[in-house]
């Protein structure tokens, strides 16, 4: 529209020249400055030439200099602006993409009773973001990927980072509050722990031991919706069928994963946030989850329920959650859980949190067969959630198969920034 209206001004005042003195060394001058700076294009100036060469009168060019002007705001512009993230979007809002991106910077310290010590530092997590919409506001699409790699130790010993990988990739349409449709891949929305990106969480990172119940990154397609409240923010829900094979694997066989969350929220949605960052009044949300893998009867086949429970109060934050996972015939084999509590004690500034978890794997043939782990946080906001400072430092004692107790202590300090 800017532009539009330059160009306006501009050829009025080429009119208004040319109807004083045909076709002057003046005019043709600013022609040839309003070219240079991408005012006029070359055929729009070659054009303007030919009329004026013709003896073109001063009203006959308003009226040419006027459908030029219109074609111009008729076309769609293109809007950069940066609020939060740099955006880019055309001017009747079809298309808009925001570019953002992650960097987590870790140095960690573990310390073993019955084993070698480790001090290191790792690029923890460096991501960067696209997202935004397609078409109009009902289709939405992100694309994420991960440029860290996880760090692949070799049987002989020596430690590798590997290739970068695709996290997040998916396709999403919302027809109304109640019910959307996405499709790809994505970090699946199981248990309130799960839902809540790796930014935005209070400690150095998530409890240890939910990689045994969360599918983490999954492919597939999940049908959601909000319903009730003023917000459509009451209850929400999802129901996915999914590879259940992991991050940008191929289902090699016929078998999916069937997963499922339903999360109530009496008095409003709750922040994504571990912690209290506004000082709100009070925030409840109930989540339970559910998932299942592979035929009924079939060996190699799994089932895995859970809830959580999460509470916000005047700069609290209360987070708790049991999951229990089985077999095909519906013995118990792993099952744990954890519970973990912030305090904003500085206003936007500072948290200060304490975490439990407990994992039990009763019918161990391997691994552990007990996780304890005791975690507390601090965490220093040095301008909002974005970028911050963590220092985290807990206890871990695993218990093998065969009742013997390994501790371990681990310190971590990160440094994140989100953009």
């Amino acid at each position: 529209m800017q532009r539009a209206l330059s160009t306006k001004v501009c050829l009025s005042l080429i009119a208004l020249v040319s109807a004083l003195a045909a076709q002057t060394p003046f005019e043709s001058r600013l022609l040839d400055v309003l070219e240079r700076h991408g005012v006029l294009s070359p055929a729009e100036l070659a054009d303007l030439r030919v009329e004026a060469a013709r003896g073109t009168d001063a009203a006959n060019l308003e009226a040419r200099i006027g459908a030029l002007v219109a074609s111009m705001q008729d076309a769609p512009g293109v809007n950069i602006s940066h609020k939060g993230r740099f955006q880019f979007g055309t001017s009747d809002g079809k298309y808009s993409m925001k570019v953002g991106g992650m960097i987590q910077a870790r140095g960690t310290g573990a310390f073993n009773e019955d084993a070698a010590d480790t001090i290191g530092f790792a690029a923890a997590r460096v991501r960067i973001t696209l997202e935004g919409q397609v078409f109009s506001p009902a289709w939405k699409y992100r694309v994420q990927p991960e440029l860290a790699g996880p760090v692949v130790t070799t049987s002989g010993g020596t430690s590798t980072a590997a290739f970068a990988s695709l996290t997040d990739a998916w396709l999403e349409w919302t027809g109304s509050p109640a019910f959307g449709l996405r499709m790809g891949q994505w970090e699946v929305w199981y248990s309130r722990h799960q839902l809540i990106g790796s930014g935005q969480q209070g400690f150095v990172d998530r409890w240890s031991q939910v990689k045994n119940f969360a599918p983490a990154y999954q492919t597939g397609l999940m049908a959601f919706g909000g319903i009730g409240g003023e917000k459509n923010d009451l209850v929400n829900w999802s129901a996915n069928v999914l590879n259940g094979k992991g991050a940008n694997t191929a289902n090699p066989d016929d078998t999916l994963m069937g997963l499922a969350r339903v999360a109530v929220s009496p008095f409003g949605a709750v922040p994504k946030y571990d912690s209290d960052l506004k000082h709100g009044d009070l925030r409840v949300e109930t989540g339970l989850n559910a998932w299942t893998m592979g035929h009924p009867t079939a060996a190699g086949g799994f089932e895995c329920v859970g809830a959580d429970l999460t509470a916000m109060w005047h700069g609290f934050a209360f987070t708790s959650e049991w999951h229990s996972r089985s077999n095909p015939t519906g013995t118990p084999r792993q099952h744990g859980g954890f519970a973990q509590l912030m305090w904003n004690a500085l206003p936007g500034e500072m948290d200060i949190g304490l975490r439990h978890g407990r994992f039990a794997n009763e019918d161990a043939l391997s691994g552990a067969a007990e996780v304890v782990e005791t975690t507390a946080v601090l965490c220093w906001y040095v301008s909002g959630p974005e970028l911050k400072l963590q220092f985290d430092a807990g206890k871990i004692t695993t218990t093998s198969i065969a009742g013997v107790d390994a501790d371990q202590w681990l310190v971590r300090l990160q440094a994140q920034v989100v953009f």
